[in-house]
């Protein structure tokens, strides 16, 4: 089946068949419940995660900002609308990245568009 993804909400399920999965007595339950006891199993781990990502992003933007201001709760909310929108797509998680940055500012590029031509390249 090609084309785009439908928008629907993310599954709440894990892939019990998944052999690197959590431990077997999460995964029998095909019910939400299931999902959810795994991710209080993994305690402040998801957490930590988003607030990397956001210290990423800011830290790049005042990097790259030229002396401008940086707002970290414009960055942040950003970060985590794109993120919500794009489970609904099925997208994979987004986030900053400070080699791909790096070399876009010693390559002189000015536009914005300069990922999707890299990434037909």
């Amino acid at each position: 089946m090609g084309g785009f993804p439908a928008i629907q909400p993310p599954p709440f399920k894990l892939p019990c068949e998944n052999s690197t999965t959590v431990e077997d007595s999460v995964c029998t339950g095909s019910d939400s419940m299931g999902f959810f006891q795994s991710m209080i199993s993994l305690k402040s781990g998801p957490l930590v995660i988003a607030i990397i990502g956001v210290l990423q992003n800011v830290a790049i933007s005042k990097t790259f900002g030229q002396g401008q201001k940086v707002d970290a709760t414009q960055e942040m909310m950003a970060l985590g609308i794109s993120n919500i929108l794009g489970s609904f797509l099925q997208c994979i998680p987004v986030s900053a990245s400070f080699s791909r940055s790096a070399v876009n500012e010693a390559s002189g590029v000015r536009t914005p568009i300069s990922p999707f031509y890299t990434g037909t390249q």
